[in-house]
């Protein structure tokens, strides 16, 4: 027994339609061997041919795979599509079943950018994980879609592996001009939304009427001649408006002419103040040339002093080096003395300042620290002889050398005593003495480190006299140079200097020059007040005249694009009209056809009224479509809508193989979806060679080819494409 896969094939093979103008078991046209990418791993090859696009339409459009990861509520969708007959997509409400043809639209065209724009990769993947493919035949052609969110998208040419277009808007584009559709006709060519078939049995005309405008692709054509009936309202008021504040343009224009006559005649007397104004201004200019050159002359003069303040000053700062450096040169004489005076004093000085008298006193304070050192120690024996004796008592022996004592012990004691007396008092002379010496030595040895201190200085102070010397010569010269340099300059600057009072009196002459053109010039402002008194009512005259032909040209304009506006909005609803009319006939005609093919004739035609109202064929007579049965009411707008689509593509030049029926009978019985699905199936075997019928119910499972059922568990949809009948 074949596998499940295997029978399925068989049994789809039964009700797999010949394609138009081709015999059942013709031969079909193999896809591209693309092996497909398992998820986890491991590839699988196509399952079924491709079928023979030598029909019909030159954009027949059909659907052959879809492969989406991450896509809103999927992580993995892989569908087989190459198939015909009537396709069930189930599964509960909210299970997913329309996002996959969501993904379909995503995939060709991308998604709507802007705020409030939908998210489609699915919750906690980033936007690159989300990416949808589509394999689809179109003209004969396998096009292969590939998009992935916010980052790429590819349309190619499975048959030569040909990159047709790159990029997220190249790409969109390029599906467009393939398809012959934009998106919007796309969704109503292809797909029926839930509640779409319906509305067109809806009984409020308006909402029947912008249904079928809406789907025809006409209905932005009422919005603008709304919009352009509007404009035209607007700007009849813009012009009544306009016209009830225009004043008479010929009473204007006399006005003016009288004024211009009055103001003519008082010209004479502004003439004449003209003249002499211009002449007095002409003698203004001469005397400020006069005084700009007097003024260039003090200025040369001013700069001629300053030239000779700054040699003064560079004179006086040359001086003043020189006298220091004078100074410099007399203290470095004086040093010169001195340092001969110190080095003689130094030379026959007395005392311990003598030559070797240091030496000398530095010998005698060595003999006096020892001499010091012998009375301390002999003091110090005498001591303890003495203490030694006191605590011996009678014994007769000294305690301290053990020999025999002459004498008895107080008498020892009080020559000890004596000794001891004798000790300290020379003890305290060697001290004074040794104190004296060195504080003379040390008396001797600061003066002479001041004469030495002295000495260094003198000699450096002396050092630099002959430098000083050639300096001073030096700069002699320089100062007197100076003294000539600003006596030179002095006497260039008295040169040019300017006689006294002169400008003051050029000042002065431009000053009254200034005062009679003042005066002038009030008299020619009195005398051209009085003379444009009537110009002055000229000038608003003719300001009224300009403001109302501007006035008179912006209501021919106004009135002009009045005119333009009115016809603009009768030309687009005679358009809008026309439109309609065009292709209410189409829409009817196909209406028929297919209602009539699945009859099998029993209601050879349909037809719409003014107000859209579906009327059904029976025998001669039309009859609205309440007044037969509600399948045959479901049944005639199901072809309604599928009729509406084929004339949309095929005003666009595409055939329509395939259709997208989202719950357009979910609201019937089991009974009319029943009997609405056997003629799908009957569609299917004609024209419509894929038709998808979205629904939340399993009753129409058994009548399809292929199921494929949508589930939902833990925010993740899944499907699961089963073999249909």
């Amino acid at each position: 027994m074949p596998p499940p896969r295997a029978r399925a094939r068989v049994r789809r093979s039964r009700f797999r339609p010949a394609a138009a103008g081709r015999p059942r078991g013709a031969a079909r046209l193999p896809l591209p061997a693309r092996p497909r990418r398992r998820r986890g791993g491991g590839f699988r090859r196509p399952r079924r041919d491709l079928h023979d696009p030598r029909g019909g339409g030159h954009r027949r459009v059909r659907l052959l795979r879809l492969e989406a990861e991450n896509f809103r509520s999927f992580a993995e969708v892989d569908l087989d599509l190459n198939a015909s007959g009537v396709f069930a997509i189930t599964g509960v409400n909210g299970a997913g079943k329309s996002t996959l043809f969501a993904a379909i639209e995503w995939a060709l065209y991308g998604g709507r950018g802007g705020p409030g724009a939908t998210r489609v990769a699915r919750e906690g993947v980033k936007r690159e994980e989300c990416q949808v493919t589509l394999e689809f035949e179109v003209g004969g052609r396998v096009l292969r879609a590939t998009r992935i969110d916010g980052k790429d998208a590819t349309l190619i040419d499975v048959a030569g592996e040909e990159q047709l277009a790159n990029g997220l808007s190249s790409t969109s584009r390029e599906v467009a001009v393939r398809l012959g559709l934009t998106r919007e006709m796309f969704r109503g060519t292809f797909y029926a939304p839930q509640n779409e078939v319906e509305a067109l049995a809806d009984k409020d005309p308006r909402k029947r009427k912008d249904q079928l405008e809406r789907l025809l692709g006409i209905r932005h054509l009422r919005r603008a001649v709304e919009l352009a009936e509007l404009d035209a309202r607007e700007q009849g008021l813009v012009l009544e408006g306009l016209r009830s504040e225009a004043p008479d343009v010929d009473e204007l224009k006399a006005e003016v002419k009288q004024r211009e006559k009055e103001a003519r005649d008082a010209a004479p007397a502004v003439k004449r103040l003209k003249k002499e104004i211009a002449a007095g201004e002409t003698r203004l200019k001469k005397t400020n040339a006069d005084i700009d050159k007097l003024a260039a002359q003090v200025g040369k003069h001013a700069s001629r002093q300053l030239e000779a303040e700054r040699a003064e000053g560079d004179f006086k700062v040359k001086k003043e080096g020189l006298e220091g450096r004078e100074e410099q040169l007399r203290t470095a004489v004086a040093a010169k003395v001195e340092l001969t005076e110190l080095e003689a004093a130094l030379r026959g000085s007395a005392g311990l300042d003598a030559p070797g008298a240091l030496e000398a006193a530095d010998d005698r304070l060595g003999e006096l620290r020892d001499q010091r050192a012998e009375a301390k120690a002999e003091l110090a024996h005498s001591e303890r002889h003495r203490e030694a004796l006191v605590g011996e008592g009678e014994s007769g022996v000294c305690p301290t050398c053990h020999q025999e004592l002459s004498g008895t012990v107080e008498e020892l004691i009080a020559d000890f005593d004596k000794a001891i007396a004798a000790a300290r008092r020379r003890h305290d002379e060697l001290d004074r003495e040794l104190v004296a010496l060195e504080t003379a030595i040390k008396a001797a040895l600061e003066q002479r480190e001041e004469i030495t201190r002295r000495i260094a200085v003198a000699r450096e102070q002396a050092a630099g006299a002959e430098l000083l010397e050639k300096q001073v010569k030096a700069q002699s010269k320089e100062v007197e140079q100076a003294a000539k340099e600003v006596e030179k300059l002095r006497k260039s600057a008295d040169k040019i200097a300017p006689e006294p009072g002169a400008q003051e009196e050029m000042s002065a002459e431009r000053d009254r020059l200034s005062e009679v053109l003042d005066v002038a010039r009030e008299a020619l402002e009195e005398a051209n007040r009085k003379a444009s008194a009537e110009s002055e009512a000229v000038a608003a005259a003719r300001s009224r005249l300009k403001d109302a032909s501007k006035l008179k040209k912006r209501i021919d304009s106004e009135r002009r694009e009045l005119e333009l506006r009115a016809a603009v909005a009768g030309a687009l609803e005679e358009y809008r009209e026309e439109a309609s009319r065009r292709a209410r006939p189409m829409v009817e005609a196909e209406a028929s056809r297919l209602l009539r093919q699945i009859t099998e004739a029993a209601y050879p035609r349909v037809r719409l009224t003014e107000d859209y109202f579906l009327e059904i064929a029976e025998g001669r007579d039309f009859y609205l479509s309440k007044r037969f049965s509600g399948g045959e009411q479901d049944l005639a707008a199901l072809c309604l809508r599928l009729a509406l689509a084929r004339t949309l593509a095929e005003q666009r030049g595409t055939e329509q193989s395939f259709v997208i029926l989202d719950e357009v009978f979910g609201s019937q019985d089991v009974g009319r979806r029943r009997m609405l699905m056997e003629q799908l199936i009957e569609l299917s075997r004609g024209e419509f060679q894929q038709i998808f019928v979205i629904s939340h119910t399993d009753d129409i499972v058994d009548q399809c080819s292929l199921h494929i059922a949508v589930t939902r568990e833990n925010g993740i949809s899944r499907v699961d494409e089963r073999a249909g009948y």
